[in-house]
């Protein structure tokens, strides 16, 4: 795979130990030509700076070199000329173990690093190299070499012993982590035996020689292969990979360190009031307003934000161009004014840095940091961590294989996803309204239900958004509550005339109904599962509003009509009130059988059905109006799923609670507590009594745990409840049984 494939290039990275002799030279030149190489990185060359130009003559390329002696060490760089490389630093081992080359790679930036690890263990060697890796922000790392080390005792080794993790590779594995890099040879071979070493001491092959490749790069690869074991004791591992540019999905989010820029606010200040006025004319209903407002306003800010960036840049190239002048001149006369001058530019100079930092930092949601001589480096750091933590790089897909394409990644989350908020279709009323109706569920008092049906107003509007928490990522428009709230005055009488509107029509615009679903695997879950990854609605924040103005209101009486047994997400109650339940239950002597048994529904969030959900609302007596609202909420939703910095087409959402809606847990609450009522009436499950008082169950949302005697009769009865209730409300559930 050479050159001649247009964007494609060929790294190869192999331990040749010495390249001293001619004849070997000759016969490693050789067989890198037989490869292909068009980058090559080389480890033990054993060759001062004076050979630099026996490599550079033979393979027509740019050589860059970290020497230590002419029987030891030594790595090298080798790139050739028909690749173009615009160079722009380097950073070598003055012991000959790394090397560090940056630039740009047919456009693409990346940061070339060749290692050759200590022989024995040493996770210091491993530290060092990663202090010293220049800026990681935007670009792309490939590291390969010998590191004298595996990544997996258990695959990398060819031992009869019980493979022990080395210090060093618990080192290089976290490292491998924050940086958000992948043994690219081995997510593509999961679980085959490959090795490129062979020990005559040991009498054992292990792969200590790898390439570790930027996650962002992964779309790029086209193979990665280890091949024989000739004329070194190691094998050239290569890759292949696709120098191209990928273009990852942008979705625009407002910047909140821009809130504190006086300039900012009064450019706003002026801007806002022309915008409102110059689309506020009559000739649009208030839904289609709102949204025009929205879309002016993005694009002013887009556009003071780009002009903001030229200015600042422009302006750092003035002051730096002014303090170096100044300093000369300064160096000569030692004028009071000139030194003055000189610490008036920099304090401006830095001012801009800050901004840039304070920038990052809220990417990272970071509200503290102490700038130090390379903030930026870190912080670059610490946001290519966060992306790792959120990284998706290996999924298994329905038939069992496994996916390595991050296309193809996001391709399985968006079929899975649509699949789990696809309506199971049983949809009978009628049925729903008689299981319902048996239950004789507590009411709302009249006073209850004309607050929740009161109209909406400005002042509610405000609250809610004033009690928003901060530092939340926004839904699809990219607006943050942050700057709802900084011009909650302007923005505030227009969202009433909106919801108003909305009400009328019975729907909110399109665009309020369109969520980004967002993923965060589960502690202790398989990671190649679909099923173990917690799905986050990022959804608009007017849609938040309205349904945080609703949940305000039902939080103070939703206590008047659940159960004590509940305790998720009702004002005054906590788990451990179920805590103590459960140790009281459990260390009590008991007259007849006794079982605890634990429920978990699966995905109860996902997996409501609307019309049970409707019909439960006004089981428990709830306005008309309240419902119409919770029928807007959900009258025409979509969603897209967020993997690896790729968005999904968006999809249909017929089911289900948005986990990240305020009201949705409340609503859970509502459809499970008729599922605990039907239990507790029921005459064939047996309750546990203790001095005279009967224990049913008790919940959390959607964790209950049933407290049963006489289990051989309870348990049948308690099965055919779950099975008849998830007919109707969409549940299914994970059995768990623990017997006291």
């Amino acid at each position: 795979m050479s050159s001649n494939n247009g964007d494609v290039a060929r790294i190869v990275s192999w331990n040749v130990r010495g390249l001293n002799p001619p004849v070997k030279r000759g016969k490693i030149l050789a067989h890198l030509k037989s490869l292909k190489a068009d980058v090559i990185c080389l480890q033990e060359t054993h060759i001062q700076n004076t050979a630099k130009q026996k490599l550079h003559i033979r393979l027509g390329s740019e050589v860059f070199q970290s020497n230590f002696g002419a029987r030891a060490r030594g790595v090298a760089i080798i790139i050739k000329k028909n690749k173009s490389f615009d160079h722009s630093c380097t950073i070598g081992d003055p012991n000959g173990r790394f090397l560090i080359v940056s630039g740009t790679l047919n456009g693409i930036p990346v940061t070339l690093i060749n290692i050759y690890g200590p022989n024995f263990d040493d996770p210091s060697f491993f530290q060092t190299v990663l202090s010293v890796i220049p800026d990681v922000g935007d670009t792309n790392i490939i590291m390969g070499g010998d590191f004298n080390c595996v990544i997996d005792a258990s695959l990398d080794k060819q031992s009869q012993k019980t493979p022990v993790s080395s210090k060093s590779s618990e080192v290089l594995k976290n490292i491998i982590h924050s940086l958000n890099l992948v043994d690219i040879w081995r997510l593509h071979n999961p679980t085959t035996r490959a090795y490129s070493f062979f020990s005559p001491v040991h009498n054992a092959y292990s792969r200590i020689d790898f390439m570790l490749l930027d996650s962002k790069l992964i779309p790029n690869v086209v193979t990665s292969h280890y091949h024989d074991i000739l004329i070194s004791d190691h094998a050239p591992v290569s890759l292949d990979i696709r120098f191209k540019h990928r273009r990852s999905a942008h979705t625009w989010r407002f910047d909140n360190t821009i809130l504190k820029d006086k300039s900012f606010l009064k450019f706003m200040s002026e801007r806002l009031p022309e915008i409102i006025a110059t689309n506020d004319t009559g000739n649009v209903d208030d839904s289609t307003l709102w949204e025009a407002i929205k879309a002016v306003l993005r694009g002013s800010i887009i556009s003071y934000m780009a002009n903001r960036k030229k200015q600042s840049e422009k302006r750092l190239v003035e002051l730096n161009e002014s303090i170096t002048d100044l300093e000369n001149s300064y160096s000569v006369s030692s004028d009071p004014n000139t030194l003055n001058s000189i610490i008036s530019l920099r304090q401006e100079y830095n001012t801009i840095l800050s901004s840039q930092v304070n920038k990052q930092l809220s990417k990272i949601k970071q509200m503290q940091f102490e700038i130090g001589d390379k903030p930026q480096k870190l912080l670059a750091r610490q946001l290519r961590h966060i992306r790792a933590s959120q990284a998706v790089h290996r999924i298994r897909s329905g038939s069992g294989t496994i996916l390595t394409d991050p296309k193809e990644i996001n391709t399985h989350f968006m079929e899975f996803y649509s699949k789990l908020y696809k309506s199971n279709g049983n949809h009978d009323t009628d049925r729903i309204k008689s299981f319902l109706s048996q239950l004789n569920l507590p009411q709302l008092s009249p006073e209850a239900v004309a607050l929740l049906d009161k109209k909406i107003s400005i002042e509610e509007i405000i609250q809610a958004i004033k009690e928003s928490p901060n530092n939340k990522t926004p839904g699809p428009d990219g607006f943050t509550i942050e700057f709802y709230k900084c011009f909650y005055k302007e923005l505030a009488p227009l969202l009433l005339r909106m919801f108003q509107h909305a009400v009328a029509k019975g729907r909110l615009p399109q665009t309020l109904y369109r969520a980004n679903i967002s993923l965060i695997l589960k502690k202790g879950r398989d990671e190649l599962e679909a099923s173990s990854y917690r799905p986050l609605s990022l959804i608009p924040n007017e849609t938040k509003l309205i349904s945080k103005i609703l949940a305000n209101r039902l939080k103070s009486h939703i206590h008047t009509i659940m159960h004590p047994d509940q305790t998720g997400f009702i004002p005054n109650r906590h788990i451990y009130f179920n805590l103590r339940r459960l140790f009281n239950i459990l260390y009590t002597k008991h007259n007849t059988e006794t079982v605890v048994i634990s429920v978990d529904a699966q995905k109860a969030f996902d997996q409501v059905e609307w019309p049970y959900m409707y019909e439960t609302l006004n089981a428990f007596g709830f306005g008309k109006v309240f419902i119409d609202w919770i029928r807007i909420l959900y009258a025409y939703p979509t969603a897209s799923v967020i993997t690896n910095q790729d968005v999904s087409s968006e999809f249909p959402l017929l089911r289900g609670t948005r986990q990240g809606d305020p009201s949705s847990p409340y609503l859970l609450d509502l459809v499970v507590e008729t599922l605990a009522t039907k239990i507790r009436q029921h005459p064939k499950i047996s309750p546990v009594s203790i001095k005279g008082q009967e224990h049913h169950l008790s919940l959390y949302a959607d964790d209950i745990l049933l407290y049963v005697s006489n289990p051989k009769e309870s348990i049948p009865s308690i099965m055919e409840v779950f099975n008849f209730f998830g007919s109707l409300s969409g549940f299914q559930i994970n059995w768990g049984i623990k017997a006291n």
